[in-house]
C-alpha cells in the first residue's frame, strides 16, 4: 500500500507519526515524571506528620505511666492509713473463684483479707474512693490463695457491668511470679476489652509474709490520645493507626477491625512489622494505600502509622496535570503538522522536475536538460543522472565498435572449426590402435586380481566364521560372569546383614549382661533393705510391748484413782452438807478415771493389734528375704548365661563378618572378571565388524575386476 502511495503523502505520514511518537513520549514522560515528585513530596508530607502525631503519643503514654506510678503510690499510702494487712482466718468465706486464662471454676473457703480492721473481702468503698482520689483509672486488690491471686475488690467491670471479683490471675502468669518475688510488676495488660498501663506490688503482714497483693492501671489509647489520632490528617484526610508487636490493630477509626491482624486484613503484616519511621505502599478496600509507620513505643513493642490513599495525596493534580499536557501536546502536533506540509511541497518540487527528465531520457533523448542547478542531494542526484547519461552514451559506441569485431571473430572461429574436425578424424584412428594393445595388458592384470581377491575371500570367511564364534562364546562367558557376580554380591550382602545381626546380638546381650548385674545389685539392696526393715519391725513389736507395759502401768493407776475416789465419795457423804463440794470433785475424779481405764483399754487393744501386724510383717519379711535370696541366685545364673551368650555372640560375628570380607573380595574378582570377559567381547564383536567389512569389500573389488574384464573384450571387439 505505502509503495503506491504518493511521495508527499508518505513524508506528510512520516511527519505525524514521528510527531505522535515524540510529543507522545514527551507528554507522558513529564506527567509521570511529575507525577512521581508529587508522589514523593507527599510521602515526605506523611512522615514529617507522623513525626508530629508520634511525638504527641509518646507524651500521652509517658503521662500515663507517670499517673500509674502515682495511682500506685496513693494507693498504698491509703492501704497504710487503715492499718496492716492481715488474714483472719476465724471469718471463713465460700466462694466459686474463675481462672481468667482457661475459664476452670473450682469451690473454695478462704478466710477474710483485712486491712486494719476493714475486710476487704467484696468491698468496693475502698477502691472505689481511691480512684476518685486519683481521678480515674482502675483499682484491685488482690488476695494470695496457693499459685493464685484472687480479685477480692475491684472496681474493673466486665462486659455485663459487673465488677469482675472471684476470678484470678494462676501461677503461670508473670505478674504472679515477680509480686511473689516481693517486686513490684509493671506493664501492659487487656483488662476486659481494652489495653492497660498497669503496676501490680505485693503486701506483707506483720510476719513479713506476702498475703495480698494491689494493682492500678489506666487506659493507653484513652480519649485523649483517640482524639490525637482523629484529628491526624494531611490536606484533612486520612487516619492514624496502632498496632501491636503481633501485627494485631489495637486503634482504628473503623472499631470493628480492632484485634484483628493486618494479616487477616490483607495485608503485608511482615512489611508493617520492619517498617521504622518510613513508608508502606499497600492496597486496601480497592485502593492504592501510603502508611507512615514508625514506632510508638519501642518498650511498649506497639507502631502507630498514619495512612493516605494516593487519590488523596495527590489532591487531583495529577488529572489536571495530565488535561494541561494533552493541551500542549495538541498544539505542538497542528505546528508541528503545518510545517510538514510546507517542508514537503518545498523538497517534492525539484524532485518532480528530476523525474520529467529521467522520463524524456528513458524515451531515448539523450541529449535532453534537466534545468535543476542546486548544491544539495537533489543537485547531486541530477548530476549523478547527467554523468550516467554521459556514460550511457560511450557505452553504446563501445558496444557497436565490440559488436564489429565479434563479427570478425566468429569467421577466425569458423576456420579454426574445420581445422580441428579434421585433426580430430586422425586422432580418433590412432586412438584405436593403442586402445587394443592397453587392453590386453589390462586383460592380464584382471585375471590376476581376480584370483588373489577369490583366495583372500575365502581367507577373510573363515575369519570371520571364527570372530563370530569367538564373539557368541564371549557373549556366554559374560552372561554366566554377570550371574555368578549377582550370586555372590547376595552372599555378601546376607552376610553383611548377619554380621550387623551378629553385632546388634552381641549388643543386646551386653545390654542384658549389664541389666542381670543390675538386677543382681538392686535385689542385693531390697535384701539389705528387707533385714534392716526386719530389724526395725523387731525393735517396732520390743516398743509395742514396752508401751503395753505402760498402758498396764496406767491402768493400775486408774484403778487406784476409781477406789480412791470413791473412798472419798464415802467419807464426803460422812461429811454431810460441808462436804457436798468436795463429794461432786471426787464424782469428777471417777469419772475422769473410768474414762482413762476406757481409752487405756482401747489403746491396749490397738497396741495388741500392732504386735500382732508387726510379728506377722516380721515373718513375712523372712520370706521375702528367702525369696530375695532365691532370686540373687536366678540372676547370678541368668548373669553366667547371658556371659556365654555373649561369648558365642562375639565369635559368630567375628565369623560372619570374615564370610562377608571374604564375598566381597570374591564379588571385587568376579567383576573384575567380567569386565576382562566383556573387553574380550567388545574385540571380537570388533572383529567380526572388520571381516565383514573386508568381505564385502572384496566382493566390490571382485565385482569391479569382472566389470573391468568386460569393458576388456569391449576394447578388444
Amino acid at each position: 500500500m505505502l509503495k503506491n502511495m504518493n511521495l508527499t503523502v508518505r513524508m506528510i505520514l512520516g511527519f505525524l507519526a514521528v510527531t505522535v511518537v515524540a510529543v507522545g513520549a514527551v507528554t507522558l514522560a513529564t506527567f509521570f515524571s511529575t507525577r512521581t515528585s508529587l508522589i514523593d513530596d507527599g510521602k515526605e508530607s506523611i512522615l514529617a506528620q507522623l513525626d508530629i502525631l508520634d511525638v504527641s503519643l509518646s507524651a500521652l503514654y509517658e503521662s500515663t505511666q507517670g499517673r500509674v506510678n502515682s495511682d500506685l503510690q496513693l494507693l498504698t499510702g491509703e492501704i497504710e492509713s487503715l492499718g496492716l494487712a492481715s488474714l483472719d482466718r476465724s471469718r471463713t468465706i465460700d466462694m466459686t473463684i474463675v481462672n481468667q486464662v482457661t475459664q476452670d471454676k473450682e469451690q473454695v473457703s478462704i478466710p477474710s483479707l483485712k486491712f486494719g480492721n476493714v475486710v476487704m473481702n467484696g468491698d468496693t468503698a475502698f477502691v472505689d474512693r481511691v480512684k476518685q482520689l486519683a481521678g480515674g483509672g482502675t483499682v484491685t486488690i488482690f488476695q494470695v490463695l496457693p499459685g493464685k491471686l484472687l480479685r477480692v475488690s475491684t472496681n474493673v467491670l466486665k462486659l455485663d457491668g459487673e465488677r469482675a471479683t472471684g476470678t484470678y490471675i494462676p501461677s503461670s502468669s508473670p505478674v504472679y511470679k515477680t509480686v511473689m518475688n516481693g517486686e513490684v510488676f509493671r506493664g501492659k495488660a487487656y483488662v476486659v476489652n481494652a489495653w492497660y498501663s498497669t503496676a501490680y506490688a505485693p503486701v506483707r503482714d506483720v510476719s513479713g509474709n506476702i498475703i495480698a497483693a494491689v494493682y492500678v492501671g489506666r487506659q493507653i489509647v484513652n480519649n485523649q490520645a483517640r482524639q490525637v489520632l482523629s484529628q491526624a490528617k494531611l490536606y484533612g484526610r486520612g487516619y492514624g493507626f496502632i498496632f501491636d508487636e503481633k501485627g494485631e490493630l489495637v486503634y482504628h477509626p473503623n472499631a470493628e477491625l480492632e484485634r484483628k491482624t493486618l494479616a487477616e486484613l490483607g495485608l503485608a503484616q511482615a512489611e508493617f512489622l520492619a517498617a521504622r519511621d518510613e513508608i508502606v505502599t499497600y492496597r486496601f478496600e480497592g485502593e492504592e494505600k501510603f502508611a507512615a509507620v514508625n514506632f510508638l513505643d519501642e518498650d511498649l513493642g506497639w507502631r502507630v502509622g498514619l495512612t493516605l490513599s494516593q487519590e488523596d495525596l495527590l489532591h487531583g493534580l495529577d488529572k489536571r496535570l495530565l488535561r494541561g499536557s494533552m493541551f500542549a501536546a495538541a498544539g505542538a502536533f497542528v505546528v508541528i503538522i503545518i510545517f510538514a506540509v510546507l517542508f514537503t511541497r518545498a523538497l517534492v518540487k525539484p524532485i518532480k522536475r528530476l523525474q520529467t527528465y529521467a522520463d524524456e531520457v528513458a524515451s531515448g533523448n539523450l541529449e535532453a536538460k534537466s534545468g535543476i542547478d542546486r548544491g544539495d542531494e537533489i543537485g547531486m542526484l541530477t548530476k549523478s543522472i547527467r554523468h550516467m547519461v554521459d556514460t550511457l552514451k560511450t557505452s553504446l559506441k563501445q558496444a557497436d565498435e565490440a559488436q564489429a569485431e565479434a563479427r570478425e571473430q566468429a569467421r577466425l572461429a569458423d576456420q579454426k572449426a574445420e581445422e580441428a574436425d579434421r585433426a580430430k578424424k586422425q586422432a580418433e584412428q590412432a586412438k584405436v590402435v593403442g586402445m587394443r594393445e592397453a587392453a590386453e595388458r589390462i586383460e592380464s592384470i584382471v585375471a590376476s586380481v581376480t584370483s588373489a581377491t577369490e583366495q583372500l575371500s575365502a581367507q577373510v570367511e573363515e575369519s570371520s566364521q571364527g570372530a563370530n564364534i569367538q564373539k557368541q562364546r564371549a557373549g556366554e562367558t559374560a552372561t554366566a560372569m554377570e550371574e555368578m557376580n549377582a550370586t555372590v554380591l547376595e552372599v555378601a550382602r546376607n552376610a553383611s546383614e548377619a554380621a550387623h545381626n551378629a553385632d546388634g546380638a552381641k549388643e543386646k546381650a551386653q545390654d542384658g549382661a549389664t541389666i542381670v548385674q543390675s538386677v543382681v545389685k538392686a535385689i542385693n539392696e531390697v535384701q539389705k533393705r528387707t533385714d534392716e526393715l526386719k530389724a526395725n519391725l523387731g525393735e517396732l513389736g520390743e516398743h509395742a510391748e514396752g508401751i503395753g507395759r505402760v498402758m498396764t502401768v496406767i491402768t493400775d493407776i486408774a484403778d487406784q484413782t476409781n477406789l480412791l475416789a470413791l473412798n472419798a465419795a464415802i467419807e464426803a457423804a460422812r461429811a454431810g452438807e460441808a462436804g457436798r463440794g468436795f463429794a461432786v470433785v471426787a464424782d469428777e475424779v471417777r469419772k475422769l478415771a473410768e474414762k482413762t481405764m476406757t481409752a487405756t483399754k482401747e489403746v491396749g487393744e490397738a497396741i495388741k493389734s500392732i504386735q500382732t501386724g508387726t510379728q506377722r510383717s516380721i515373718a513375712e519379711m523372712d520370706d521375702a528375704s528367702q525369696a530375695v535370696g532365691r532370686s540373687t541366685e536366678l540372676a547370678g545364673d541368668s548373669g553366667k548365661s547371658l556371659g556365654e551368650i555373649l561369648a558365642m555372640s562375639e565369635s559368630t560375628s567375628e565369623q560372619v563378618r570374615s564370610i562377608a570380607t571374604a564375598a566381597e573380595q570374591q564379588s571385587s574378582a568376579v567383576e573384575q572378571v567380567g569386565r576382562s570377559t566383556e573387553e574380550i567381547n567388545r574385540i571380537s564383536i570388533e572383529t567380526a565388524d572388520t571381516m565383514e567389512q573386508a568381505a564385502q569389500a572384496l566382493s566390490e573389488v571382485a565385482r569391479l575386476a569382472s566389470e573391468l574384464n568386460a569393458i576388456v573384450q569391449e576394447m578388444k571387439e
